[in-house]
């Protein structure tokens, strides 16, 4: 009761707790775990550094083989359009000399019926035949509606009709440059 009048509360021992280790304790000593720390901060960054080095070397590379084979297809595109350019102008340029050469044999009324005028018709539907591949669907059309005129004998429907056709091949063959002007620019 001493206690109760001072005004303090009587002590209690407090038991004492023993805990059993499962697994030995692990000594490190200090010197020991600030080398191991030292190891370690050196050695992470370098080994990130490294990975992340191969990661873009390779995506560069992959990069580098996609343009090249974008480039190479491109190329070949470009030569494939050029050859076919230089078919289509070679075509249009025997096409039009066999029509300008029909187109003389007509305008001379006393040689349209003429075995030479049948024979440069004959040799002139070969050779749009044989052609086609190369031309357009309109200068096709329009070649074919000059030949019939041709045939018919009609020099001035001849001659609007070889008109057309040759209005035709310039506007194609202008196009086609243009273009090509276009693609180089870029």
């Amino acid at each position: 009761m001493e206690n109760a009048a001072s005004g303090t509360a009587p002590k209690r021992e407090e038991p004492s707790v023993q805990v059993a280790a499962a697994q030995p304790a692990v000594i490190i000593k200090s010197g020991e775990s600030s080398r191991m720390w030292e190891m370690i901060s050196l050695l992470v960054p370098a080994l990130l550094a490294a990975y992340l080095t191969f990661l873009s070397g390779r995506s560069e590379n992959k990069i580098k083989e996609s343009i090249e084979n974008q480039t190479l297809q491109l190329s070949a595109q470009l030569q494939l359009n050029e050859e076919l350019y230089k078919r289509r102008i070679d075509t249009y340029d025997q096409l039009y000399k066999e029509l300008k050469s029909l187109d003389l044999e007509l305008q001379d009324r006393v040689t349209a019926n003429s075995a030479g005028t049948s024979d440069l018709l004959t040799k002139f539907s070969q050779a749009r035949g044989m052609n086609e591949l190369h031309m357009s669907d309109d200068v096709s059309k329009l070649m074919l509606e000059a030949w019939k005129a041709g045939v018919r004998g009609d020099p001035a429907a001849f001659a609007t009709k070889v008109s057309a056709v040759e209005k035709q091949m310039k506007k194609e063959l202008d196009s086609k440059m243009q273009e090509s002007a276009k693609a180089g620019g870029m």
